[in-house]
């Protein structure tokens, strides 16, 4: 979640100084931070019956593509719907790990 709450920071303050390049550079490397912890939360996943694997994926692909409103507001270099793609996202995230990866992280424990 910190790496998700600083690189957001980092592109609204590159977008806010008018350096899309620096905030598309941010915006990739968030994108590679989440598949790659997506990519282990999956793998542990299959060791646990009974976990929904499915429905935690999907909601990881729904993460990773919800990037691509944060993507225009980048492109188009409008802070405001950005700050607001922004926060939404944040929140998003935050839910998703209260919602599917704290109880993930209890089943692992359990295990």
């Amino acid at each position: 979640m910190r790496a998700i709450v600083n690189l957001t920071r980092t592109i609204e303050t590159a977008v806010s100084r008018g350096d899309t390049t620096t905030a598309m550079l941010a915006l990739a490397t968030l994108r590679d931070v989440l598949g790659c912890s997506f990519a282990r939360e999956e793998r542990s996943m299959e060791a646990l019956p009974g976990h929904d694997h499915v429905r935690h994926a999907h909601e990881h692909q729904a993460l990773l593509s919800g990037l691509g409103a944060i993507h225009c507001a980048i492109v188009a270099e409008n802070l405001p719907r950005l700050s607001s793609q922004v926060a939404s996202y944040v929140h998003r995230a935050a839910r998703h790990a209260i919602e599917h990866d704290v109880p993930l992280s209890e089943d692992l424990a359990a295990a």
